[in-house]
């Protein structure tokens, strides 16, 4: 069993949990939102160091955790030049790491589905394509914990919007994906493009007509299975959130269109 060590909590709340040492000063321990995801904590003061990062990230910058020393106050390491700029490090070392686990999943899943990565798409102003499948425009998104609740993820419905913009202007059919930290990958496509959409069991409506985004939780969106979906409705359209298996089931039989 974990030794404990007490924490200070989002609300400012402490709160003992099971926690191991990472270096001297500094300790591991699972999120309170999301278990699969871990909080590096500053051993003397419960406060969170970085949170809501996965165990690979986590290896990654623990050699620049290292050079640090932690068994000091809280209020010296945040006054510190060196230590913010350590911390600043990590996050960079961890930003890094999700553009080039995103580049890698564009990969996989353009296999997957029999499609083609467009180089430098993200590079483009106004043209966000990640992946061409004949006559589907696909753009992808790995999202990342909130680092203030990680079980929760924010949707910008304006990238819906210009995505339906571009593929409406090819004859295609737009397809969002998102994978949230590297799981739970969901598609979000128009309704009217689904043939037998009104079969779908709907667990969650988000009525945002003229929202910018909406935010969903990671319990949502693992309700959402092969035989249910969700519902976004906007001012303009509705679009229905299925599971990425159940995508790949609409493309591969018709890869000339859902």
């Amino acid at each position: 069993m974990a030794p404990t060590i007490s924490i200070v909590s989002k609300t400012g709340d402490a709160k003992e949990i099971g926690a191991y040492e990472l270096v001297r000063g500094l300790c591991w321990h699972h999120s309170l939102q999301d278990r699969e995801l871990l909080n590096v904590t500053h051993r003397l003061s419960g406060t969170a160091i970085l949170r809501g990062i996965s165990r690979e990230d986590m290896l990654l910058v623990l050699p620049i955790l290292k050079r640090l020393k932690w068994t000091i106050p809280a209020s010296r390491v945040f006054d510190s030049a060196r230590h913010t700029h350590g911390i600043a490090a990590a996050l960079r070392v961890i930003d890094l790491s999700k553009q080039t686990f995103s580049q890698k999943r564009e990969k996989e899943i353009a296999a997957i589905l029999d499609g083609e990565v467009v180089v430098g798409s993200g590079n483009r102003p106004g043209y966000k394509r990640d992946i061409t499948v004949p006559g589907i425009l696909i753009e992808h998104k790995t999202t990342y914990p909130n680092t203030k609740d990680p079980s929760k993820f924010s949707l910008d419905l304006r990238d819906l919007d210009h995505l339906y913009i571009n593929a409406n202007s090819n004859g295609q059919i737009p397809v969002y994906i998102i994978e949230y930290a590297g799981r739970n990958g969901i598609a979000i496509l128009p309704e009217e493009d689904i043939a037998g959409a009104e079969d779908y069991y709907v667990r969650d409506v988000y009525e945002v007509p003229d929202q910018a985004s909406v935010t969903m939780t990671m319990e949502q969106t693992l309700r959402i299975t092969d035989l249910a979906c969700s519902k976004i409705i906007r001012k303009t359209r509705t679009w229905l959130i299925i599971s990425f298996g159940e995508l790949i089931d609409l493309i591969k039989p018709n890869p000339s269109g859902i």
